[in-house]
Parts: C-alpha cells; structure tokens; sequence
C-alpha cells in the first residue's frame, strides 16, 4: 500500500490499511500530520490555552484493562458515539495530533478510534516514542519562535 499522506484523511489511511510495515508507517506518519479529536472532563474550546487539571479521555486495551490507552477519534461523529452518560469525559474537541500525543502517560499506548471500525491500535512503547517526537517538534516551535521575537 502506498498512502499519500497528503491527499487522504487519517480515517481514509485507516480504511485502506494493510497489515504490513510500508502501512503502519504510512498511517503513523499521517497520525501526527492530521488533527484528531479527543474527550476530555472539562469543557475547552481548543483555541485558548488550556488548563493543566484537564484530562485525555483513556481506555484499556481491549480485554487488558490493565493496559491505558490514550483515545483519539477521527471525526467528532465517532467521539461522540464513545461518550458515556455517567462519565466526567464529555466534551469533545478537535486538536493537533501532535498536541494530542503531548498527553500519553508513561506506560500508555494509543488506540485510534476505539471499538469502532477503522480503528488503530499503537503500542506504548510506540506510544512513547511519539510523545518524544511531539516534545522536540514543540521544543523546536518554540525555539524557533524566540528567535524571531523582535527585541
């Protein structure tokens, strides 16, 4: 499978995944191109500077409940449909993938729209590695920022 990160959505990449490495890097790599969304306990516009007591919606790992995973969504749509009546996580917004991935806990993985079909599941050591990308991206930003910063 050849998938022009580009051209197609993140959930277009999952529907015409194959189970091969060409297609896991191919979805990877479109993951923290696109924006997701994830469910969160507090309400949050996705604009303003959001508060350090927010929380990412996580789940287990299918029959490992011992397993965090962080949930990221494609579509609000699908978000939506994963919301629980009695849980704080209600509120969903769309984000930065690489924003997202900012939020893995040590030890977590990821999983792409759970329970649902196209879903992806990454592992935490993969999980992990991504968050460490998403920090040097962020440092860089930030750095390439305040060199620009007129005195």
């Amino acid at each position: 499978m050849n998938i022009n990160t580009e051209a197609v959505s993140l959930e277009q990449a999952l529907e015409s995944f194959e189970d091969n490495l060409e297609s896991r890097r191919a979805i990877l790599a479109k993951l923290v191109q696109s924006r997701v969304v994830v469910i969160l306990d507090t309400p949050w516009d996705g604009l303003s500077l959001p508060s350090t007591s927010m929380r990412l919606l996580f789940v287990s790992d299918g029959s490992n409940e011992q397993q965090p995973m962080l949930a990221l969504f494609t579509s609000k749509d699908r978000a939506e449909q994963s919301r629980k009546d009695d849980s704080p996580y209600r509120h969903a917004v769309e984000v930065d993938a690489a924003w997202a991935l900012l939020g893995v806990a040590q030890g977590a993985g990821i999983i792409i729209n759970p329970n649902t079909t196209p879903g992806f599941r990454i592992t935490p050591e993969l999980a992990a590695q991504l968050r460490a990308l998403s920090e040097k991206h962020l440092a860089g930003r930030m750095h390439a920022a305040a060199k620009a910063k007129p005195l």
